[in-house]
């Protein structure tokens, strides 16, 4: 690339994408096919570190602790555990956030470009 010359930019992010994309295949075994899933997999692990949580808290007033003091001691553990436990869809989450940030990273570069003239 010509980042040494000076009046010339890097070309654009097309490669940077595909490289992307491989060592998201590399980590996780998805490629940009994942991006379609981010949002469902984005819900479901909020979703389930809220029901953690809960499930924290409900055991907590079993045990006659008071609700505020069981949700506050639910959220101090249950997130942290959350962490731990759903650790693959975390996974899953991290790789197509880094996809979805390369593509977008990509249009942007090649947007730039093409208003500096040099596409």
């Amino acid at each position: 690339m010509d980042e040494d010359k000076p009046g010339r930019v890097a070309e654009p992010a097309a490669d940077r994408v595909d490289a992307a994309d491989e060592t998201v295949g590399e980590t996780t075994g998805e490629t940009a096919a994942g991006i379609d899933t981010l949002g469902r997999d984005l819900a479901l692990y909020t979703a389930l570190r809220v029901v953690l949580v809960a499930a924290v808290a409900v055991v907590l007033v079993l045990f006659d602790v008071p609700l505020l003091v069981a949700v506050a001691v639910g959220l101090v553990v249950g997130f942290p555990l959350g962490l731990l436990l759903f650790r693959g869809l975390n996974t899953r989450i991290t790789a197509g956030l880094s996809v979805r940030h390369a593509a977008r990273n990509a249009e942007r570069d090649q947007l730039r470009a093409e208003l500096r003239g040099d596409a």
